[in-house]
């Protein structure tokens, strides 16, 4: 996109929906995609050509961890650590004759739910759906100028409501949070861990040598400078998490608009107000006093941080620039993050920080 600045940044936001879950080549409701031109040579026409890199013109596909070599029949538990993980349960817990139990916490349990419900509106908002899998095919995908990384007969389309309704029925647990860097949530509690024999980890932090209030103040500085050059700044991210603190970071003039647009922000924000269990000290004790232990209700009710669920209505009516704007997804394949970039990308003052 002519002029756009993509600025990468120490805050890792994750393209994936799962660990080994990804969102995948295919492209969602972009007006240049829609706008591109066909491939003759294959003859399929949802298959585009943009910048001399070919997208499929549908939904997204999935490629996680395959069941295939698991007898999900025997498996007697899931341990789910994060909200991000809980969004791909129902592609291990729907169809494939698993009856075991579910473990995880409980803030993970309901922002995880309210992840998997902004995936699915994003999903439902795509218009196009191919007719047949034929772009799949080695013959032509293998001649793409931009091939798949895995073989995409290996995607799935993503799960449906009925899936994920029927994923949270089953018989969940419960385990108390932790976190070992962040200045927001609870630490995580190490004593426990010194006499135990076996640690099952999902992921690590690759970030040893940084703090999590070193990357704030680097993105602060950051969207500061774009803002200084009258610019707006757009930040692909997951409505829930890190953005709890990034809407009330200091150092940013009071007279710059922030918006959130998420089909869940709303959501998002009333349980980030009542989830003292899972906060840091100081977070829970402000609950305790009694007072709001984020600032963000005193945001909104100042009117520098407006909630909309989608660009659509009152967005298009009261949005201005310069500002800063909080969306999903992350991949930029689906939800409104991906159209801010088709709005904003013919000025080269904006940018975009991943």
């Amino acid at each position: 996109m002519p002029g756009f600045s993509w600025i990468p940044h120490s805050i890792s936001l994750p393209f994936s929906v799962l660990c080994h879950m990804f969102i995948n080549g295919t492209c969602s409701k972009s007006p240049r995609i829609k706008n591109a031109h066909i491939v003759k040579k294959f003859g399929i026409p949802y298959l585009k050509e943009l910048g001399g890199r070919f997208y499929v013109e549908g939904p997204p596909e999935i490629f996680h961890v395959s069941t295939d070599t698991i007898n999900m029949e025997t498996i007697d538990a899931i341990l789910v650590s994060n909200y991000e993980s809980f969004t791909g349960l129902p592609f291990y817990t729907e169809n494939t004759g698993f009856s075991g139990k579910i473990y995880v916490t409980e803030i993970a349990f309901q922002y995880g739910k309210l992840l998997m419900e902004e995936l699915l509106e994003f999903m439902e908002r795509i218009e196009a759906r191919p007719e047949d899998k034929k772009w799949k095919k080695e013959e032509v995908c293998g001649k793409f100028s931009n091939p798949p990384f895995q073989n995409p007969a290996e995607w799935r389309p993503f799960y449906t409501t009925e899936d994920m309704h029927r994923c949270l029925t089953k018989n969940i647990a419960y385990l108390t949070a932790s976190n070992p860097n962040a200045t927001d949530v609870k630490l995580m509690e190490i004593a426990p861990l010194r006499s135990v024999d076996y640690i099952l980890v999902t992921s690590l932090s690759r970030l040893i040598d940084t703090t999590v209030q070193a990357m704030g103040v680097g993105l602060t500085r950051t969207i500061t400078e774009v803002l200084k050059n009258h610019g707006s700044v757009i930040l692909p991210m997951c409505p829930i998490g890190p953005i709890f603190e990034l809407v009330e970071a200091p150092g940013i003039s009071m007279d710059t608009p922030i918006y959130f647009i998420s089909p869940v922000a709303k959501s998002a924000i009333a349980m980030a107000s009542i989830s003292a269990e899972w906060m840091s000290e100081s977070r829970q004790n402000a609950v305790y006093l009694p007072e709001e232990p984020y600032s963000h209700n005193q945001l909104i009710r100042s009117g520098r941080l407006k909630i909309y669920d989608s660009l659509y209505g009152n967005f298009s009516k009261e949005f201005r620039t310069p500002c800063i704007i909080f969306a999903s997804h992350a991949s930029l394949r689906v939800g409104d993050a991906a159209h801010m970039v088709e709005i904003l990308g013919s000025d080269p003052r904006n940018a975009v920080i991943v």
